[in-house]
């Protein structure tokens, strides 16, 4: 199959997820949250995860720069991939869904989400950057860009305790009990 195919695939597929992530983020801000202040060493992981599932794609997509890192997958595969990333945007709409009402309230009539994906997961956002990662490395069947997976696991992982413990604050008893009961990033099993 021509790469031309995989390359525009992975452009447009990046930029729906951008948009709609960007969306998600600004009714944070419009909402007037600021944001949580993150340590130096989660500001360089969350820098690196932005290069690997933003920047190296387009890189990709737009030169020849990355070919050296080249893999070796059938195009099945990668075809695949491309419906799989179709699956992660689709995953992230009932996220974003799920969460519209919650956004936009003040924050003194916010609750705890534990319906629509947050039913079995706490962060399925993070999640849907991993498995973004991961199609996306797919996609272009690159190795540069498989090194970059863990690191976006990484920096999720790094910045769960920070949120949960601001969400354990707001929600106390009721948020220890959900996350008893949820997994992070994936459901629990058993």
């Amino acid at each position: 199959m021509n790469e031309i195919i995989f390359k525009v695939s992975i452009t447009v597929l990046l930029a729906i997820f951008s948009v709609i992530k960007y969306k998600l983020t600004m009714k944070h801000q419009l909402d007037g949250e600021i944001g949580i202040v993150f340590a130096p060493y989660l500001k360089i992981m969350l820098a690196l995860s932005s290069i690997g599932m933003l920047f190296l794609p387009l890189i990709y997509a737009a030169t020849e720069w990355l070919d050296y890192f080249e893999m070796e997958l059938i195009d099945p595969i990668r075809i695949a991939a491309i419906l799989a990333y179709i699956g992660v945007i689709i995953y992230m709409l009932w996220i974003m869904r799920t969460l519209s009402v919650n956004i936009a309230l003040q924050s003194e009539k916010r609750y705890l989400v534990t319906t629509g994906p947050y039913k079995y997961v706490r962060h399925p956002l993070y999640g849907t950057f991993v498995a973004m990662s991961i199609v996306q490395t797919l996609i272009a069947s690159n190795w540069l860009l498989l090194t970059f997976v863990p690191i976006i696991y990484v920096a999720m992982r790094l910045r769960l305790p920070q949120e949960e413990g601001s969400l354990i604050d707001e929600y106390s008893d009721e948020y220890l009990a959900y996350k008893k009961r949820t997994g992070a990033f994936f459901p629990k099993i058993l």
